[in-house]
């Protein structure tokens, strides 16, 4: 899985962070398709590319600026097929900005060039195959903040560093980690890495620096994982029938947990953990015979157990099986078959309990014996 971690130093807008994803990789010609989508406000953004002075123009700041209503966006995008693609995650952005700003009469106003460089960071992270983004906590001085800021760092829960006077947030920005990222450090492999330098130095102080990695990976055949999915809609006769076939068909555990969903109704939080080979089975099986909409999927990198083998034992009422389960080659315990255990007490009119004592005490003496 790749990933990418935002180490804000100094300075995080529309334009310094995606420097530093072209600097990764990402094509200016993402830029551009970013720009075309928006020509309201992307006239400066195309006239920096094909004067190939993208990079100067992405370290500057201020300059002319095309203020306009979120509902224009809105509007606009009707017009905007081409924006499929990236639009969902600009409309989840734009609540956190929607607040009335002094002089702003009805709406919270963008500035439609910051607009497009979102846009050209959310088209820059798909091509690079970013699938979770992670992000340091802001070194923002609170004094220095506007109510803009304030407002997104409040609505998003933004985790604030110790202060930095002078440190510069965009609030769009701002607003896009709180929806996309996380605010912690993650476990990976580092593959790439760029560093954005404040404009105007020699170089030594650090805007921001972008780390481009991928998760560390267990190997395959030790990779365990739990399916999970929360069931409020299902009788007991279907989920009996959804343990037991998830049993046959690989499951190394199943087990259900009661639970209050929403509306207090009564539901059951269904749990498999199985091996990385039948994830995939496993999770089709789930969604076709449960009434989930989806699942959530952890990996567990760490998954120690034991071994065990069947072994059919002599009784007083025939053979047997019985579960022999052995840690680094030796037996530490024999657990009787519960169905054979059934069929025999059944057969032999005894109760459940004399049947199963028996083939225990059984395979109790065979290990004595070995």
């Amino acid at each position: 899985m790749s990933i990418l971690f935002l180490d804000c130093r100094y300075k995080l807008t529309e334009k310094t962070l995606l420097a530093g994803l072209l600097q990764l990789g990402a094509s200016p010609e993402g830029v551009k398709e970013a720009a075309q989508l928006f020509p309201k406000y992307g006239e400066t953004v195309l006239r920096a590319i094909q004067n190939a002075e993208l990079d100067y123009f992405l370290q500057l700041d201020g300059g002319q600026t095309f203020p306009t209503p979120i509902q224009s966006v809105l509007d606009d995008r009707a017009q905007m097929p081409a924006l499929d693609n990236i639009w969902p995650e600009i409309r989840q952005i734009l609540p956190l900005t929607d607040i009335n700003l002094p002089g702003a009469t009805s709406q919270a106003i963008l500035d439609g060039e910051q607009l497009v460089l979102l846009a050209a960071i959310i088209n820059a992270l798909q091509t690079l195959g970013v699938d979770k983004l992670y992000s340091s906590a802001l070194p923002l001085a609170l004094p220095e903040a506007s109510d803009a800021l304030l407002h997104v760092l409040q609505a998003g829960r933004v985790p604030l560093a110790k202060p930095l006077a002078g440190a510069l947030v965009s609030p769009l920005i701002t607003a896009f980690l709180a929806v996309r990222a996380q605010f912690v450090q993650p476990e990976m492999h580092l593959n790439k890495t760029a560093v954005v330098p404040l404009p105007g130095e020699s170089g030594a102080q650090t805007a921001l620096r972008l780390m481009l990695g991928e998760t560390p990976r267990v190997p395959r055949e030790r990779k365990m994982s739990l399916i999970q999915a929360n069931l409020d809609d299902i009788t007991p006769q279907q989920m009996a029938f959804v343990l037991e076939r998830l049993t046959a068909m690989g499951a190394r555990d199943v087990y259900q947990v009661p639970l209050v969903m929403k509306k207090n109704r009564m539901g059951m939080q269904l749990n498999a953990v199985v091996r990385a080979a039948d994830e995939g089975p496993i999770s089709r099986f789930i969604l076709r015979e449960t009434p989930t909409l989806g699942m959530r999927v952890f990996y567990i990198d760490d998954h120690p157990m034991t071994t065990h083998e069947i072994r059919n034992v002599p009784t007083i009422y025939g053979e047997i099986a019985v579960k022999f389960k052995s840690l680094e080659g030796e037996i530490i315990g024999a657990q009787p078959e519960y169905d054979v255990c059934v069929n025999r007490a059944l057969e032999l009119n005894l109760p459940l309990q004399q049947v199963m004592l028996a083939a225990q005490t059984a395979a109790l003496e065979s290990l004595k014996k070995s």
